[in-house]
């Protein structure tokens, strides 16, 4: 599986074939040096029928053993140049990958995104790209090595001596078979630990967005112990496998020191009736040394390679994953005013599922008019919204904004001229400028202002903050009040002027003089913009122009808030309970 992802290689595809040429290179001048050694020692000494030294042949040593050098400062060389090029290689695909994969996220429905979950993502782009990225570089020399040292070693090895070389004819697949052993065992166990991964990220995430409440209720212990279980879970499962890895090296050395043993004395017998000369029997040994070394680091990469593939498979669910939301790239259509239409919608998170969160809904919105949206919790207010937004698409019906299908914009468009402000205000690290530029970059300081002062937010932006527009935010906005990062969402959102706003209990943190205000300067000063408020408060819809009254996933009503006293029981009972709670 990991092998799919050598694609993102293509930026850094020069890098990668340099440094398989000069991983090919060091191995080739490090087969040669053992070959030089034994003409060294066979050609170089002088020696009698008893073998016994009796002189040099110092021109030929001197010709052999500066070869030797020169070869072994070129295999360095070509080593250093090999390491380089494979950083260059294995960093380049882990940013490709990370990229990639966001890039895809980013694309991603609020399906998609909640079938993975937030904390399985973000192990995905961290921990199992990091996985992939050490395998690359640490076993792409080994793994590169390995053909050129067991051919070359094996041939040279058959040439000097066919009947020592047999031995290695039995301990190869004895050696491998071993190995398939253990990456039985162990590939799964890697599997399950990613998993588990997934499982702490999310309760470290869950802890540090929870503080206050943790703290509040006095709960630290019981997250500590939760904690603590599935640290535990990590270590015993994480022990298991990487026992079974340790395995690898002791195994592998036994069987590289009785190989030798085996070489040592059926060579010692070959020499002893002249089958083999000294000088060959030691680049015999050094090839058997490199064969055997070339082995356990191949066995090495093979258990990298497993970890990795459990990491790759999931780097591919994230990059293959269909995306349900399909955009109108191409499509250059762009909304000429706020009309929206809903023609028969019906609607469910679950596609193949007729258990309709919203059904059979059938209303229009003239452009400018001011809609409320009420409802009891459940009754499908949120998600109405996210239509709009096309977050999810509708399983049957149309919506029509400007007279055309919601389809028929690019996400883009759609977006440009569809603001939502949230129930969740969100806000980014960063000045309180930078948060209002994400509604539009190219804004000018009078345009930010223009903003501020719409969202009641000028005042407190410059006589509350220390540096006023430029002053830093904390992330998701934590050294602000409630009632601040809701205006300043506001403000984000106003800056654009869209065509249609959307206001998902946004003034829930407000006190009804600034709700008041805020509503007041949007009638008055954005009549051309369509304004649709999702709220539970009746004080803060009674004065728009429609009200649609949700229950239970279907249009209890529509009217103004005097037609809905008197003729919907449920817009009547929220008002009166409302009205005796003085909400």
């Amino acid at each position: 599986m990991v092998f799919k992802l050598f694609k993102y290689f293509k930026k850094y595809k020069k890098e990668a074939i340099l440094a398989i040429v000069f991983i090919f290179l060091e191995s080739i001048l490090e087969i040669i040096v053992p070959f030089l050694s034994s003409l060294l020692i066979d050609n170089g000494l002088l020696t009698n029928s008893s073998e016994q030294i009796i002189g040099y042949d110092l021109n030929y040593i001197y010709l052999i053993g500066g070869s030797m050098v020169v070869c072994a400062l070129f295999a360095f060389l070509f080593g250093l140049l090999f390491a380089k090029y494979v950083a260059i290689a294995g960093n380049g695909l882990a940013a490709e990958l990370r990229l990639a994969q966001y890039k895809k996220i980013q694309e991603y429905s609020l399906n998609n995104v909640s079938k993975y979950r937030t904390n399985s993502l973000i192990t995905r782009l961290t921990s199992d790209i990091t996985t992939i990225q050490t395998t690359i570089t640490q076993g792409y020399r080994p793994a590169l090595r390995a053909p050129i040292m067991m051919a070359s070693s094996i041939i040279l090895s058959f040439i000097m001596s066919w009947q020592l070389a047999i031995i290695f004819v039995i301990v190869i697949p004895f050696l491998a078979f071993l190995l398939f052993l253990i990456l039985r065992k162990v590939t799964p166990i890697f599997t399950k630990i990613q998993k588990i991964f997934d499982k702490v990220n999310r309760s470290v995430q869950e802890n540090i967005i929870g503080i206050k409440t943790i703290k509040s209720y006095v709960r630290k212990d019981y997250q500590v112990s939760k904690y603590e279980e599935i640290n535990t879970e990590l270590y015993v499962t994480a022990k298991k496998g990487f026992g079974f890895v340790a395995l690898n090296a002791p195994i592998m050395q036994l069987v590289i020191y009785l190989t030798i043993t085996l070489i040592l004395y059926f060579g010692g017998s070959l020499h002893s009736v002249g089958g083999i000369k000294v000088g060959a029997l030691t680049s015999f040994l050094s090839y058997v040394l490199q064969l055997l070394n070339t082995l356990m680091m191949l066995s090495s990469v093979f258990m990298m390679i497993s970890r990795s593939n459990a990491s790759a498979i999931r780097v591919n669910e994230i990059l293959n994953e269909k995306v349900d939301i399909v955009d109108n790239r191409n499509s250059t259509l762009k909304l000429i005013n706020g009309d929206i239409e809903f023609k028969n919608v019906y609607f469910s998170y679950n596609k193949d599922s007729k258990n309709y969160i919203l059904f059979d809904l059938n209303f229009k919105i003239k452009s400018g008019e001011t809609i409320a949206i009420v409802g009891q919790t459940g009754s499908g207010k949120s998600s109405l919204i996210n239509l709009l937004m096309r977050f999810f698409d509708i399983n049957s019906g149309e919506i029509l904004i400007s007279n055309h299908d919601i389809k028929d914009y690019s996400l883009f468009n759609l977006r440009q001229d569809v603001s939502l402000v949230p129930q969740n205000n969100v806000l980014f690290k960063g000045s309180v400028k930078d948060n209002i530029l994400w509604g539009k970059l190219d804004s000018t300081l009078d345009e930010i202002n223009e903003a501020l002062k719409l969202s009641c937010s000028y005042n407190f932006v410059y006589n509350d903050l220390k540096n006023g527009i430029d002053s830093e935010v904390g992330q998701t906005g934590s050294n602000l009040s409630g009632g601040q990062r809701q205006r300043i969402c506001l403000a984000r959102a106003l800056i654009r002027k869209p065509k249609i706003l959307i206001l998902d209990d946004v003034t829930s943190a407000l006190d009804r003089a600034t709700e008041f205000e805020i509503i007041n300067n949007l009638k008055t000063k954005l009549k051309d913009t369509t304004k649709i408020i999702i709220s539970q408060k009746i004080t803060s819809v009674k004065n728009a122009d429609k009200i649609i009254v949700l229950d239970n996933g279907h249009i209890s009503n529509i009217g103004n808030h005097e037609y809905l006293i008197n003729h919907d029981p449920i817009y009547k009972d929220m008002y009166e309970l409302q009205k005796k709670a003085g909400v």
